[in-house]
């Protein structure tokens, strides 16, 4: 840890997952805020395994074929979701570079279940620079010109380098209150490489004498789409109760 990063007790008292979202663009890394009616269109509904088993049953139930029944669960979005977080608060000044969230890709070994390909990568920080600038004040209350933000990279299992550092995104230039941005990718470049074992870990980064950064919440997570594979049997399916999962934003 650099000496000028610390972790901290001092923060607000804003539960960082009720603050709004600002969807980052992965092209421009210039951050929109999403409105609520939105958020359902991401897909981060956090199913289980067993949650995936559970609505298969159901489907299958119904007198549906498995592949039917697989490519339903596909379409519907009833992906296997893990993730990792912290609400660690650190606070750092330039030159900053210090590992935030790691997460390490679990095997999810579950009997008839195949988990097939990566739907989704969703990193997530809630963080703020120093609060002011007075060079290019100009580019204050902008995604631009901010020397204080926020970086991943993939290792595989052996802690090699698979995909090299990317801006997850920039804290908002010269404003001291935490902002809650979420970089969604569905890129399958990206994706493919996401295996179990492998590891994606969250920096938060500040360069430039007078900048820093300010994080009180960190979140990885991916999603997998599941099928069921031949071994499994409809006569083997407990008796189901209704599967409601809901996702707080």
């Amino acid at each position: 840890m650099h000496l000028l990063t610390y972790t901290s007790a001092s923060s607000d008292n804003e539960e960082p997952k009720t603050l709004p979202i600002w969807l980052v663009n992965p092209e421009t890394q210039v951050a929109s805020e999403l409105a609520s009616s939105d958020i359902p269109s991401l897909n981060l509904t956090p199913y289980s395994t067993a949650d995936v088993v559970s609505v298969g049953c159901s489907l299958s139930l119904r007198g549906l074929p498995l592949a039917l029944v697989n490519c339903i669960l596909d379409s519907a979005g009833v992906w296997v979701h893990h993730q990792m977080d912290t609400r660690e608060v650190v606070e750092g000044w330039a030159p900053m570079e210090r590992e935030y969230v790691r997460m390490t890709i679990p095997v999810d070994a579950y009997p008839s279940v195949h988990v097939s390909v990566c739907r989704a990568l969703t990193i997530e920080c809630v963080s703020h620079d120093q609060g002011w600038a007075t060079e290019m004040p100009e580019s204050n209350s902008t995604y631009f010109g901010c020397n204080s933000w926020v970086e991943f990279d993939v290792l595989d299992a052996t802690g090699a380098l698979m995909w090299p550092r990317a801006c997850m995104c920039r804290n908002f230039r010269a404003h001291a209150s935490y902002r809650r941005h979420i970089l969604h990718i569905t890129d399958s470049a990206l994706l493919d490489r996401l295996t179990p074992g492998c590891h994606v870990i969250v920096y938060l980064r500040a360069l430039v004498p007078g900048w820093s950064n300010h994080a009180k919440y960190g979140r990885v997570r991916v999603q997998y789409a599941c099928a069921l594979n031949d071994s499994f049997n409809v006569e083997q399916c407990p008796k189901l109760a209704s599967t409601s999962v809901e996702w707080t934003p």
